[in-house]
């Protein structure tokens, strides 16, 4: 099973390395755009959410308004020292005031469709991530204000592209944080798939049941009954819409610090998608510390770790 968050971020990168060059040719500034969208389309949760035919329309409506956004800014620098400066500022103005807005509706519908409420912005991780996307978007959206009131009038009296220049550099470098933010949010599960898989789970009848997200998967383990003595032990992993994704192996490390006992390493077997291990004897009770390495792909290898309280 391979994952993509690697490689997405990896391109992310690039896409915000190239686009960090101010006076770079015009086809560096395109691979760079192309980059750092096409991370987002490589994976993440936006066009993943239901209903499909909703979801992959406002994705691609808030990819496409964000690259005229982002791919206009260098174009307008350059064009700062030609005769034709206001006439081109003056159509990115007339375009931006029909463009944004649609901008920020695909958006808002994108979160809403994450199953984000107001509440969730300060509470869930998904909603803090948002959050941060959302200063960038206002820094951008005051700069811009800026340049279409006073800057570019001023520009048009007097001529002196420095003040607006400067200003377009800065919403350069918001645009570097706001594509750091976003790459950040795509791997980042958000309430809706929580909220899905904590429903449509299954859940042991008696002992514990924990679901957790890590990367863009959800791991679900169920240990059972919990007690002391004969426990079985079973590991679910899964992509955020539920299909299994079992990794290469897994590995249970449970350690009773209080009592001594550390490091007892339990290689799970392989059970139809999931794993397992049984009988699992746990002689003590007490809050065992529990730890899954699940090996995801051969260069790939990512530890979660559990608090079990296990009853006499």
């Amino acid at each position: 099973v391979a994952s993509t968050r690697g490689p997405s971020f990896l391109l992310l990168l690039i896409g915000v390395a190239l686009l960090s060059f101010p006076r770079a040719h015009r086809r560096v500034t395109l691979a760079g755009l192309a980059a750092a969208f096409g991370s987002y389309l490589l994976t993440g949760h936006a066009a993943s959410a239901p209903p499909d035919w909703l979801a992959k329309p406002l994705l691609l409506a808030h990819v496409t308004f964000a690259g005229f956004w982002i791919g206009a800014l260098p174009l307008l620098a350059k064009a700062l020292a030609t005769p034709s400066a206001s006439a081109r500022l003056a159509r990115f103005s007339r375009w931006a005031l029909v463009l944004v807005p649609l901008l920020l509706a695909a958006g808002v519908g994108l979160a809403l469709l994450q199953g984000m409420t107001p509440f969730g912005l300060i509470l869930h991780p998904y909603g803090q991530l948002l959050l941060l996307k959302l200063v960038f978007v206002a820094g951008l959206l005051a700069l811009a204000a800026l340049n279409r009131l006073v800057l570019t009038p001023r520009f048009a009296r007097h001529g002196k592209p420095t003040p607006l220049r400067r200003s377009i550099l800065a919403e350069g470098g918001m645009i570097v944080g706001l594509l750091l933010a976003t790459g950040f949010l795509s791997q980042t599960p958000p309430p809706r798939a929580e909220d899905h898989h904590a429903h449509g789970g299954t859940v042991a009848a008696s002992g514990y049941s924990s679901l957790t997200p890590f990367g863009d998967r959800l791991a679900l383990i169920t240990l059972t009954p919990a007690k002391i003595g004969p426990n079985e032990l079973r590991l679910l992993v899964t992509d955020l819409e539920g299909t299994p994704r079992p990794p290469l192996e897994a590995v249970a490390v449970f350690s009773l610090p209080d009592a001594g006992l550390e490091n007892l390493r339990r290689p799970l077997a392989r059970e139809g998608d999931g794993f397992r291990f049984s009988p699992l004897v746990l002689p003590i009770a007490g809050a065992w510390q529990v730890d899954i390495e699940v090996l995801v792909t051969d260069f790939e290898k990512r530890s979660l770790r559990f608090s079990i309280s296990i009853q006499p």
